[in-house]
């Protein structure tokens, strides 16, 4: 038998995302008995079983309205009776950085348009009685819950074939997703998923992978008697990108047409630029460059080339009618965990 105080004292340790030492130090301050970290734990993994059974059900809820709501529409069913539902799936890892070295990760599939989460998934590779068993050599029967070994990076592509193999069991499948640049799991996917997902790219990520982009150029490349492409430069063209992909939403002919004339227009050719967002043509005498160095052109074939070259990669057909949709990932952290311990 336990208390049911200790109970709630671990429900809300985790709703707050806090540790035993903590709750201690907050008990100490109230003048209250502090509890036993043997106690805690155990109310605590209690509790975590509870939490996770909860939040299965409530996956299984939303994927359930999500296919209704699909239908609604207009959505059809395929050959086996399943609905074609967007969502946008994220790995999350307990480090910072790129994490690679980080021995537990989290992934989840959320709905696009209202971030309610349709499936989670956990990757381990420690457990800690499990290494205190086989130190002493003495088995003990526990919840094991280490069930991946290789590197860190590899469970995202893992977690997400998991994830869109287990949607057709609840009546849909995930065809079209929103993900980061990461190649490694569309490529998993593709794989190894039968109904083959479409990728749509996130804003969000491409932005700052343009940016990265534009920084490494303007560090390794150097082009004499040319402007200086500094950080403000940068910011410049990486804000206009922005302006176009807002500005020709569903519209992917428009946009790649509008990422073409970014480079001619800061180096001040404005031939093909449109009058409704080119100041220039709207006043010539007086138009001066707001956000460039001393509000002048840029100047320099060479430089001028290079970025035309890079921002054709961008308007490419493939790339624009993935960038129109003009779609985001939810933030990261998005489980609705708030939403499974009132439930519980």
């Amino acid at each position: 038998m336990a208390h049911d105080v200790n109970t709630r004292l671990a429900l809300g340790a985790i709703n707050d995302g806090i540790g035993h030492a903590h709750v201690n130090s907050l008990l100490s301050c109230l003048d209250i008995p502090i509890v036993n970290h043997l106690t805690f734990k155990t109310r605590e993994r209690e509790v975590g079983k509870a939490v996770e059974h909860v939040a299965n059900e409530s996956c299984v809820v939303s994927c359930c309205k999500e296919r209704e709501m699909a239908m609604a529409v207009g959505a059809e069913c395929d050959s086996v009776n399943l609905v074609g539902v967007m969502c946008s799936y994220d790995m999350g890892w307990q480090k910072r950085g790129k994490a690679h070295n980080s021995s537990t990760g989290h992934g989840a599939l959320l709905r696009v348009a209202t971030g309610k989460v349709l499936d989670f998934a956990t990757r381990n590779k420690t457990f800690r009685t499990c290494a205190a068993s086989k130190k002493q050599n003495k088995p003990t029967p526990h919840d094991c819950r280490k069930d991946h070994c290789g590197s860190s990076k590899i469970m995202e592509p893992n977690v997400a074939c998991e994830l869109f193999k287990r949607a057709p069991a609840r009546g849909i499948k995930y065809d079209k997703y929103i993900s980061d640049d990461d190649s490694t799991t569309f490529a998993h996917l593709k794989t190894n998923v039968p109904y083959g997902p479409e990728k749509i790219a996130d804003f969000i990520h491409t932005k700052r992978s343009l940016n990265s982009r534009l920084y490494n150029f303007s560090q390794r490349q150097k082009f004499p008697n040319s402007s200086v492409l500094s950080q403000k430069v940068v910011n410049y063209l990486v804000k206009c990108f922005a302006y176009c992909v807002h500005q020709h939403k569903n519209q992917p002919e428009e946009l790649a047409k509008a990422i073409q004339c970014i480079a001619p227009h800061a180096f001040g050719d404005h031939n093909k630029c449109d009058i409704l967002w080119c100041h220039y043509k709207q006043n010539t005498t007086e138009y001066t460059h707001h956000e460039l160095p001393y509000g002048k052109d840029l100047h320099g074939s060479s430089p001028q080339q290079a970025l035309q070259d890079l921002f054709s990669e961008y308007a490419s057909p493939t790339v624009a009618s993935k960038l129109v949709p003009l779609l985001r990932l939810p933030a990261k952290g998005a489980f609705e965990w708030k939403h499974w311990l009132q439930e519980f």
